[in-house]
């Protein structure tokens, strides 16, 4: 399995811009397409989509995590920014351990509120804390272990 992570094709004026939209036939309802308009959804979906991963599949993946968004009335780029501080001498960025923490909280909150339990539970928060990794967050959550 390797990443469907393709630059962006000049000749298909039509892209836009999102590696997975070339890769998959990602067609879908206008919430779909709007998401994949912004920059860290398409680093995510870029970073996280497979060859042998169905259209619908990634459809669910994104539902997931707007839903997420939704709940929190963020857009994905915010909850990216909202992550990371800077340090006042240096302009560094850095990921603010406290506020991952409250995201964390909220990705569990989202979880329990959508009724989702088991393994549906972990699966589900771990879309939305995969997101964050692959925007530069490290983030963990709950392991599914079968039980």
């Amino acid at each position: 399995m390797t990443p469907r992570a393709r630059p962006r094709s000049a000749s298909s004026p039509s892209d836009s811009g999102c590696p997975c939209e070339s890769a998959l036939d990602v067609t879908g309802d206008d919430a779909t397409q709007a998401q994949l308009q912004f920059v860290s959804v398409q680093r995510w979906v870029a970073g996280t989509t497979y060859d042998e991963e169905h259209s619908d599949r990634l459809r669910q993946r994104l539902d997931v995590l707007r839903g997420f968004l939704a709940s929190i009335d963020r857009e994905p780029d915010s909850l990216v920014a909202f992550c990371f501080l800077r340090k006042k001498d240096t302009g560094e960025r850095f990921v603010s351990t406290k506020r991952r923490g409250v995201v964390n909280e909220q990705i569990d909150s989202y979880v329990q509120a959508q009724g989702w339990t088991g393994k549906a539970a972990v699966a589900n928060g771990n879309i939305v804390r995969s997101f964050l990794i692959h925007n530069g967050i490290p983030i963990g959550g709950k392991a599914w272990t079968g039980g």
